[in-house]
C-alpha cells in the first residue's frame, strides 16, 4: 500500500511514492528513496529534510555561523560556546518582549516565559559552515470561540507569538544596525526598534555569536510548523554581515540607558491628559525631572489618581509618583506607578 503524491497541474515535477504501511521488507529503503527524492526536488540538503520532517510540529529556528574561523560542521570551541550561549539568550531576549517590549530586561523572568524556555530544545547541528538548530514546539489550532479583533492574538500559542516575535526584533535591529552604518551618526534607529522587540538582550545574543571573528556573518531563520501556518508576514530569515555585527554590540550598551530603572521618582506639572469616554485608566504627561534630567513622562493612572492629576492640571501644582521607568520608542514611560503626590 502506498500513496503517490505529485505537483499541481501544470507543473511539471516528480512523482513520489509514500508507503503505507512498515510491514514490507523494503520499507525502510523506500522511505530512504522518498527523503532524498523529495530533497532533489526542493534543492535541500538531506539532513535538514529529515530535521523538518521530524519536527513538523515545531518552529525550527536555524541560526547559521559564517566565517573564516568556521569549518563546514566544525568551529573554534570558544566560537561554538558563544553560539550555543547567543542561541539561548536570543528566544529568552523574544520570549520576554512578546510580553512587554522594553529595551532591557532584568535577571527577574516570568513564569509564562521561564515555562517556554524549560520546553525549547537544541537539534543537532546541520551543515552550512555551522548551523544550531532551536526545536520550539507548537500547539495545533484547535476549536475555540472566535475572539474580538482586539484580542485574536490570544488565539495564537505562545510559542508561536515568541517565534514570530523573533523574526520581527531580528529585522528590527537589523535594519537599525544597517541604518547607522549608512548614516554614520547615533544610534536614535535603536529607539524605534524597541517597539518591534529590539532589547539590549537582543542585541547582546547577536553579538556574542558573531563579533569575536572578523569577517563574521550571521542568519538566523525559521522554518514554521505544518501544523500551524506562519502569522508574520515577514521574510522569515535575516542576515548580520560584518559591519553590521559591531553596531549591533554598541547598540548593548545604548539600548541598557533606557531603562527600565525600579522605583525611580518622577516630579514635575501635568501637562496633558488622556482618557477616552468610559474608560478606567488615563494617560497623563508630567513635564519634569526624572534621573536627573528634564523629562516628559508618560504615566497610565486609575480613576482615583487621574482624578487627581486633573486637579493639579488645573492649578498647575507640582507633584512627584515612583515606578520603573524606561523608554519606549521616543517616549519615556513610568509603569507599575506607585501613589501619585502633591509636592510641598
Amino acid at each position: 500500500m502506498f500513496s503517490t503524491w505529485e505537483p499541481p497541474r501544470g507543473i511539471g515535477g516528480h512523482q513520489l511514492f509514500l508507503p503505507l504501511s512498515p510491514k514490507p521488507r523494503d520499507y525502510e529503503s523506500r522511505l530512504r528513496e522518498l527523503v532524498a527524492n523529495l530533497a532533489e526536488i526542493e534543492g535541500a540538503d538531506v539532513s535538514v529534510l529529515i530535521t523538518n520532517l521530524r519536527y513538523a510540529s515545531a518552529d525550527l529556528v536555524r541560526i547559521r555561523l559564517m566565517s573564516p574561523r568556521v569549518g563546514s560542521g566544525e568551529v573554534p570551541i570558544g566560537d561554538g560556546a558563544r553560539l550555543f550561549e547567543g542561541a539561548r539568550e536570543m528566544m529568552l531576549a523574544a520570549a520576554c518582549a512578546e510580553i512587554n517590549v522594553r529595551p532591557n530586561f532584568g535577571p527577574r523572568v516570568p513564569d509564562l516565559v521561564r515555562d517556554y524556555m524549560d520546553n525549547v530544545r537544541l537539534g543537532q547541528t546541520e551543515p552550512g559552515s555551522y548551523v544550531v538548530t532551536v526545536i520550539s514546539e507548537v500547539a495545533a489550532p484547535a476549536q475555540q470561540a472566535i475572539l474580538p479583533d482586539d484580542a485574536a492574538h490570544l488565539q495564537i500559542p505562545f510559542e508561536r507569538r515568541v517565534t514570530s516575535k523573533l523574526v520581527v526584533a531580528l529585522g528590527a535591529a537589523r535594519d537599525a544596525a544597517h541604518a547607522v552604518v549608512l548614516e554614520g551618526e547615533g544610534y536614535d534607529a535603536f529607539d524605534d526598534a524597541v517597539e518591534a522587540g529590539v532589547s539590549a538582550n537582543l542585541c547582546d545574543a547577536i553579538a556574542r555569536i558573531g563579533t569575536e571573528s572578523a569577517g563574521a556573518n550571521v542568519q538566523v531563520g525559521v522554518e514554521w510548523a505544518s501544523s500551524r501556518p506562519s502569522t508574520v508576514a515577514v521574510p522569515p530569515g535575516v542576515s548580520f554581515d560584518s559591519a553590521e555585527l559591531p553596531v549591533v554590540r554598541e547598540a548593548v550598551a545604548y539600548l541598557r540607558q533606557l531603562g527600565p530603572f525600579d522605583n525611580e521618582l518622577v516630579s514635575g506639572i501635568v501637562s496633558r491628559l488622556t482618557r477616552e469616554k468610559d474608560d478606567e485608566i488615563g494617560t497623563i504627561v508630567i513635564e519634569g525631572e526624572a534621573r536627573g534630567e528634564k523629562r516628559k513622562v508618560h504615566v497610565e493612572l486609575p480613576d482615583n489618581q487621574y482624578d487627581l492629576a486633573v486637579q493639579t492640571h488645573k492649578t498647575r501644582r507640582p507633584i512627584w509618583i515612583r515606578g520603573t521607568l524606561y523608554k519606549r520608542g521616543r517616549s519615556w514611560v513610568l509603569s507599575d506607578p506607585g501613589q501619585l503626590s502633591l509636592e510641598g
